[in-house]
This record gives structure tokens, sequence and C-alpha cells, in this order.
């Protein structure tokens, strides 16, 4: 797992999430540095409006973290997604 979203309400909004994901991982703007509560290294993507619509895993140290957001731009486009619901 690459990235990670918050939970979403309908299926439809999940959808809707996925795509707009996909569209915002290519671009290298929308992704943001940031530190988990944890105190271990983290990345997010972030929606126009500043939103984070995603993250990563936590990392250890920066290269980590660098290669995960170089590997969440290449296969979060054409990723599968695997439905959990009843």
């Amino acid at each position: 797992v690459l990235l990670y979203s918050n939970p979403y309400m309908t299926k439809y909004s999940c959808r809707r999430g996925i795509e707009i994901i996909r569209k915002k991982a290519v671009l290298g703007t929308n992704y943001f540095n940031s530190t988990a509560p944890s105190g271990r290294l983290i990345f997010q993507l972030k929606s126009n409006n500043g939103i984070t619509i995603a993250y990563s895993n936590a990392y250890d140290c920066e290269r980590m973290r660098e290669t995960g957001m170089e590997l969440a731009k290449k296969y979060a486009p054409l990723a599968m997604v695997e439905d959990l619901t009843i």
C-alpha cells in the first residue's frame, strides 16, 4: 500500500475520491513532506484547496520517503482498488 485516504460514507464518494487521487498523484506539486505524530516521516497528497486527500506509510529516513513518493506518482494512477465492503 502506497497511499491511504480518509474513510468515505458512500461508495459514490469513495469512487470519486479515488479518481481525484489518481489525477492528483501524478503531479509532484501536490505532495508535501510531513511528520506523523509518532515522529516518523510521511508525505501527504493534497487537493488544490489544500485538503489532504491521501497520506503515505511512515518512513524512517528521507530517502525512503522520497522513494515512496516517486512510487506513488508512478503507480497510483493505475493502482488496483479492492472493495472490502459487505
